[in-house]
């Protein structure tokens, strides 16, 4: 009897602890559930991005940049495999890998597919890579005999073989997720296409390769082209690429161009679909004044930035850069002039 007692006791204990336990249990279990997501977020991810939203025209070059979040781990190489429609779309140039992994092992893209592989060797110095950054560029451009039905350009991480991101520490895969993109198309004879001259204050000579901002409004739609290379023709007159004005429609618009150093000007135009006439703007040259790093308009810091390059007796490229604004190799009274009858002018132009 005392034996069936102490059983029976030991029952309760033991139903009383089972009691207990089990919410502590299912509460552990749904924790073990619950680290798999956040173990997989804690993980590097490699994703595929474009530097805005765009649409794609015929002809047109696209960038995509291979982002990788190493997720505070220290990563020492990475191999991704790609797949894209080479019926849409063709390879531009080879893929642009950061220097931060100089051991390239791998960079083939041709015929639909992008293999690369690269890292660091044992021998090689280098910091810890452990921030989130551009491991490659893609260069692509659309095809010029794209089915007028395409509407989207997708470039996809392939699943077999996978791709890895391998940890420094111990030379393991720890890639955690992966990103395609999807491109959308455009009809072509939709789109504005411009090109344009301008000429910068003082300048009557081939100064090297320039680069501009460029800003369109339209109606309540603004729309931004930042470092558009320009080239020399004649005479100190610089002509653009053509530029695909996407999202702007034919119509009224004005556009802005603002120089490396110099004031904001806007130009009102009429836009047609396609191809426009080349817009002339050199009767309205660009006033040099506003200097880097610009905040439309000249002030104070730009005299005494100007005032502190006029000290350095023997100026470096990029201090010319920033204060030669008569671009005549010095940096001297001649610019003190040019900023002096920019002042009269002192902003970009209203509404940039």
């Amino acid at each position: 009897m005392l034996s069936l007692l102490k059983k029976e006791a030991s029952i309760i204990i033991l139903l009383l602890i089972l009691i207990i336990a089990l919410p502590i249990t299912i509460f552990l279990v749904k924790q073990r559930q619950d680290i798999r997501p956040k173990a997989e977020a804690d993980l590097p991810s490699l994703s595929l991005i474009a530097p805005e939203t765009i649409v794609l025209l015929k002809n047109q070059k696209f960038d995509v940049k291979l982002f990788l979040d190493p997720k505070n781990k220290s990563i020492s190489g990475f191999e991704v495999h790609l797949s894209y429609p080479d019926n849409l779309v063709e390879i531009d140039s080879q893929p642009t890998i950061d220097t931060n992994f100089p051991t390239i092992l791998q960079n083939q893209a041709e015929n639909g597919n992008i293999d690369l592989a690269a890292g660091i060797s044992l021998n090689q110095p280098t910091t810890d890579i452990n921030t989130p950054l551009i491991v490659a560029t893609l260069h692509f451009k659309v095809k010029s005999d794209i089915p007028s039905t395409a509407k989207e350009v997708s470039i996809n991480f392939k699943q077999q073989p996978e791709s890895i991101v391998t940890e420094k520490n111990n030379n393991t895969n720890v890639l955690g997720q992966t990103k395609n993109i999807i491109l959308s198309l455009a009809e072509e004879t939709n789109v504005p296409r411009i090109k344009f001259k301008v000429k910068f204050r003082p300048v009557n000579k081939d100064i090297g390769q320039q680069t501009v901002k460029l800003k369109i409004k339209q109606d309540a739609i603004s729309k931004e082209y930042n470092d558009l290379s320009l080239k020399h023709t004649t005479d100190g007159v610089y002509i653009s690429d053509e530029i695909n004005l996407i999202g702007i429609t034919a119509g009224e618009a004005k556009i802005f161009v603002k120089g490396p150093k110099h004031l904001a000007k806007g130009f009102p135009v009429n836009l047609v679909a396609g191809n426009n006439p080349v817009f002339d703007w050199t009767n309205e040259e660009l006033e040099p004044g506003d200097l880097p790093p610009q905040d439309g308009k000249i002030n104070a810091l730009d005299i005494s930035r100007l005032i502190e390059l006029l000290s350095v007796e023997k100026p470096n490229n990029e201090q010319l850069s920033v204060g030669d604004l008569n671009y005549d190799g010095a940096i001297n009274g001649g610019d003190t002039n040019e900023l002096i009858l920019t002042l009269s002018t002192k902003y970009d132009e209203d509404k940039y």
